[in-house]
């Protein structure tokens, strides 16, 4: 729940390295946009033409059975960044959306309409939370100007699953002794997560109080990057999001950060 921070970085090499043109004859500048998720406009996108509800069995069940092709594109259909089919908010330049898989690792595997924790993110923060054991949440990130980013670090806090205190369990492949936060800059639900997500060991569940500190990743290898996928194999309260990019300009802004209107927020259903 920072403020952005404008860093000067003399060392040219390091904006070349990141992909961000030098203005001649200065040192370079790169600013920290810092995702707090506070005071955010979550947009609610109109329903997809030919879209239907979710199926009356929760996905990620064992009985859990997906008959009828839930809107044109098929398992890609809800995927983020392809026109924010799903819940989202601008904030410091960036698009934050949310992301739902299900039958994740599985030639079956989708996305499906997701949702924020909780669903306006009233709390401040992203209350990402375990469903079932082929599934996972997470939000997507990139830079409404299309700029390369650094994904520097967040904030994190392990919970015993606050919404489903039944089901403080973890993601098929992943222990809850040792929970991770999960990052990749590509995820197609029909593939294996590990094969695409990069692991953050953060420990083991603390606990529902929302009491409880956040704690500091450090984020490294995700340099001059165009989007980012963030979720986790358990449930991980994620805020403060620190991303490293040259600011933005007037003239860089493209015609999507005019804010096209959505639905109001709908109740969470889960």
């Amino acid at each position: 729940m920072r403020a952005m921070r404008a860093t000067p970085v003399a060392a040219l090499a390091f904006l070349v390295g990141l992909g961000l043109p030098a203005a001649p004859g200065r040192a370079a500048e790169t600013v920290e946009h810092v995702i707090t998720f506070e005071g955010v406009q979550v947009r609610v996108p109109p329903r997809l033409t030919g879209a239907l509800d979710r199926p009356a069995a929760e996905p990620g069940r064992e009985d859990y059975a997906d008959a009828v092709t839930v809107a044109p594109g098929g398992a890609l259909a809800f995927a983020p960044g392809r026109g924010r089919v799903n819940p989202s908010f601008v904030e410091r330049g960036f698009v934050v959306e949310a992301f739902w898989a299900v039958k994740t690792g599985t030639p079956e595997g989708r996305f499906v309409p997701a949702h924020f924790h909780p669903h306006d993110l009233a709390t401040g923060f992203e209350a990402q939370h375990w469903g079932y054991r082929h599934e996972l949440h997470g939000v997507y990130i990139r830079a409404l100007d299309g700029r390369l980013f650094w994904l520097k670090s967040l904030r994190y806090r392990v919970t015993r699953n606050r919404e489903l205190k039944d089901r403080s369990q973890s993601i098929e492949g992943f222990s809850n002794f040792n929970v991770n936060v999960l990052i990749g800059t590509r995820f197609d639900p029909r593939l294996s997560i590990r094969t695409q997500l990069t692991a953050f060991p953060v420990g083991p569940p603390l606990g529902n109080d929302p009491g409880l500190p956040f704690l500091t990743l450090p984020i490294l290898g995700f340099e001059r990057v165009t989007e980012a996928f963030i979720a986790s194999s358990a449930s991980v309260d994620l805020d403060d999001i620190v991303l490293v990019a040259a600011p933005a300009h007037e003239g860089d802004v493209t015609p999507e950060a005019s804010e096209p209107g959505g639905e109001a927020p709908e109740a969470e259903r889960r």
